[in-house]
């Protein structure tokens, strides 16, 4: 017996997708919802469309770029680092996962970047940082 109704957020990416037709086996009545950000990768948007269509559910698009108009600050940030170590060294995947636990952190990006500069100066000690 399927249960009557669903709603996936819906970004296109494989997981979302495998979520959504796990649910369209599971409910009557599936809807999607997208959350329009000003993701750099506008093919995003297109895929969930298309998707969504080629599947013959509802699908929602809502425009979330006003959140940036609160503080004037975007919701997205590009953090280059170079260092120089001394004794010790940061292993790649480590510092993807330090620098992922970011993704949501609700601070300005100025504020972001001075922890985790101070954060890698505390840990490595390194002959030179830049963030």
């Amino acid at each position: 017996m399927k249960h009557q109704s669903a709603l996936v957020v819906f970004s296109g990416g494989q997981d979302s997708t495998t979520c959504l037709f796990w649910t369209m086996q599971h409910y009557e009545t599936v809807e999607a919802v997208t959350f329009a950000y000003g993701q750099h990768h506008h093919l995003e948007i297109q895929i969930t469309r298309e998707i969504a269509k080629e599947q013959g559910i509802r699908h929602h698009i809502l425009d979330m770029s006003l959140l940036g108009q609160i503080t004037a600050q975007p919701d997205f940030a590009t953090i280059h680092i170079s260092y120089i170590p001394d004794k010790l060294c940061v292993e790649s995947k480590s510092l993807k996962l330090y620098l992922f636990s970011y993704r949501n952190h609700g601070d300005f990006h100025e504020n972001c970047i001075n922890t985790i500069g101070k954060g890698l100066v505390n840990l490595l000690d390194p002959r030179y940082l830049e963030v």
